[in-house]
């Protein structure tokens, strides 16, 4: 197993070139900071964590129709495209917009045929305190604040689409205030943090403030058939022994690797799992 700073990384991915099971496994390990971080070049950002199913991404794109904030990509239009890998959006994503009468509206795939849009309109109220304008809650029970809205993404997503869009005429004045939308997992968000803001929406001359940093959770599994059907090519399938293969969904394809009661181990490098 890689060791990239503080993150494990377990075959099928690798650190470098030719040492996973494909591109879209392979990490680049960057150590000029301490400790080094682990990042993923098929989305060009920084990986959080990773385990047997998940893999979780800091993600700082996002679409604003501000460009004068250089910590974060900046977009006129924000765009994930997952359908020619191994990943597809898990549960508990969501596009967060943070503005003034603002509307984020997603374009969502599922799959290649059938999409669906997806929107939430961030509105002020007419007496807001501009010290805490776009406050964004993430309690599932809770309103999501002033300013600030958030949708979920379906699982299984494989194209994601957000744009922008005004409720009233835009303002051109010099102070007016920056419009957001991004990428939130909110599993990511620690517990204190839930019940009082995450985000929050300030000035042009200072965008945004942030107690967490924006995230998103990927599934990965292998290759695109089901146990069923990649068990009948032997030579690419990559179940090692004393492991069991486990489809990763009925709809979208592709299964994983799991080591069998009683043994341990790496189920997808020889010899495969131990007792």
């Amino acid at each position: 197993m890689d060791q990239c700073g503080k993150v494990s990384i377990p075959f099928p991915f690798g650190v470098g070139s030719n040492c996973s099971l494909g591109p879209s496994f392979e990490v680049v390990c960057k150590k000029d900071t301490n400790p080094a971080k682990p990042y993923l070049p098929l989305l060009n950002t920084e990986i959080a964590e990773l385990n047997s199913s998940k893999i979780i991404v800091n993600y700082m794109n996002l679409s604003s129709n501000c460009n004068n904030w250089t910590d974060y990509q900046v977009e006129p239009r924000l765009t994930i495209n997952l359908l020619e890998t191994q990943y597809r959006f898990s549960d508990d994503n969501w596009i967060t917009a943070i503005g003034c009468n603002v509307m984020a509206v997603g374009v969502i795939r599922e799959r290649k045929q059938s999409s669906i849009r997806s929107s939430c309109a961030a509105i002020c109220s007419e007496f807001y305190d501009r010290s805490d304008y776009g406050l964004c809650y993430y309690e599932p029970t809770s309103f999501a604040g002033d300013g600030c809205c958030r949708v979920p993404i379906p699982r299984g997503t494989t194209y994601l689409e957000s744009n922008l869009t005004h409720l009233s005429e835009e303002r051109t004045s010099a102070n007016i205030s920056c419009s957001y939308a991004f990428i939130q997992y909110t599993e990511k968000i620690n517990a204190n943090d839930r019940n009082r803001r995450v985000f929050r929406f300030m000035n042009y001359s200072n965008p945004i403030q942030l107690n967490a940093l924006p995230s998103m959770a990927l599934d990965w599994r292998i290759g695109r058939m089901n146990c069923k059907e990649a068990r009948k090519d032997l030579t690419n399938f990559v179940c090692r022994d004393n492991s069991d293969c486990v489809d990763f969904d009925a709809t979208l394809g592709g299964y994983l690797c799991n080591c069998s009661k009683g043994y341990t181990g790496n189920p997808y490098l020889n010899p495969g799992c131990q007792g």
